[in-house]
């Protein structure tokens, strides 16, 4: 498999899930969210779900939830690189 379709393929489908996550999270907080924070969550998750957690849900449970999201990133990181590894021995 070429790298960058490689590449390409892991980054969409953690953007499709990042965005999942916070549509479902905040359906569920009745929180109505506007264009520009869900346009945001796609175009640069690393700033917009931290302030989506600390806006909505307070600061002790914004920890909560990002220490959940740091626990599932990491595991997403070793997933991603024990597949480059694997792919990098054939």
């Amino acid at each position: 498999m070429d790298a960058g379709n490689y590449y390409l393929g892991t980054n969409l489908a953690a953007t499709a899930l990042v965005l999942g996550w916070f549509l479902a999270d905040s359906s569920e907080l009745g929180v109505k969210t506007s264009p520009l924070l869900k346009t945001g969550v796609v175009a640069l998750a690393i700033v917009a779900v931290p302030y989506y957690l600390l806006r909505y849900k307070g600061w002790r449970q914004s920890l909560k939830s990002f220490g959940i999201f740091s626990v599932f990133f990491v595991g997403y990181l070793v997933v991603l690189f024990a597949f480059e590894f694997v792919g990098t021995m054939s």
